[in-house]
C-alpha cells in the first residue's frame, strides 16, 4: 500500500467517527504537512491555526482529540527544524493488525471541542465576510423624489389640492431638504404635517348660528 493510500485510510478513520469540523481541518493539515516515509511532522500550534483558519486553543484541543482517539502520537518539546525553537512532534498513527484500516473507537472519552471557538487571528477571508455584512447594512432605501402629478395625488385625495403646487415647489426648490436642512426620506410624512400646519394657522371659521327668538305668551 502507497503511503498515500495509507493517510487516505487514516482520514477516513477519523471521518467514521463524526469529529467536530476543526478536527477534520486539522487532520487534513496534518497530513499534508507529514513525511510521507516517516508519517511525521512539527509545525507549531499557531501554524496550524493559521492555515486551517481557526484559533491557536481551538487547534490545541483538535490535536489532543486525535491522540485521545489513538489517531497521534504527540512528542512534546521536540527538536524541530530550528534547533533553537522546540516544538512538538506528530507522529500519525496506523492501525496494524487491521488491513481496512478502519480505525476502531477508543473507549476513552473524546476530548470536548467548542465547534464554535472564535478565532484569535483575523484572516482575509472574516474581514471580506464582514465587510460583506456591514455594507448590507448600511445599504437603505434610495429616496426618489415624486413628480408633481403624485404630490397633487395625495393632496387631492386629502382634500387639500391647493396646496400641493406650494409643497412641490419648496420641497423641490431645496433638493428635497426639509427646514431642519435634513433629507427627505418620507414625503407623504412630510406632506401630512404639511397640511396639519395649514390647518392650525387657517382655522376653519366658525358658521354664525342665529339664535332662536323665544315667542312669550301674553298674559
Amino acid at each position: 500500500m502507497s503511503p498515500l493510500d495509507r493517510i487516505n485510510k487514516w482520514l477516513y478513520g477519523i471521518m467514521i467517527l463524526s469529529p467536530p469540523p476543526a478536527v477534520l481541518k486539522v487532520a487534513i493539515d496534518l497530513a499534508k504537512r507529514c513525511n510521507k516515509s516517516t508519517s511525521q511532522c512539527y509545525p507549531a500550534h499557531s501554524t496550524i491555526a493559521k492555515s486551517c483558519f481557526i484559533g491557536k486553543r481551538t487547534a490545541e484541543k483538535a490535536t489532543a482529540w486525535l491522540e485521545t482517539n489513538r489517531f497521534l502520537r504527540i512528542k512534546r518539546n521536540a527538536i524541530g527544524e530550528r534547533k533553537d525553537k522546540k516544538t512538538n512532534l506528530y507522529t500519525l498513527v496506523f492501525p496494524i493488525n487491521d488491513p481496512s484500516m478502519e480505525t476502531p473507537r477508543s473507549n476513552e472519552r473524546p476530548v470536548h471541542l467548542e465547534q464554535n471557538e472564535p478565532s484569535k487571528r483575523t484572516t482575509k477571508q472574516d474581514k471580506e465576510h464582514d465587510n460583506n455584512i456591514s455594507t448590507k447594512k448600511k445599504l437603505k432605501k434610495v429616496f426618489i423624489p415624486p413628480t408633481f402629478e403624485e404630490v397633487k395625488e395625495y393632496f387631492n385625495s386629502r382634500q387639500y389640492d391647493q396646496l400641493a403646487e406650494d409643497f412641490y415647489y419648496y420641497f423641490d426648490g431645496r433638493e428635497w431638504h426639509d427646514s431642519k436642512d435634513k433629507k427627505v426620506k418620507r414625503w407623504k410624512g412630510n406632506a401630512a404635517t404639511w397640511i396639519n400646519n395649514h390647518k392650525k394657522n387657517n382655522p376653519a371659521p366658525k358658521q354664525y348660528q342665529p339664535r332662536q327668538e323665544t315667542k312669550l305668551e301674553n298674559f
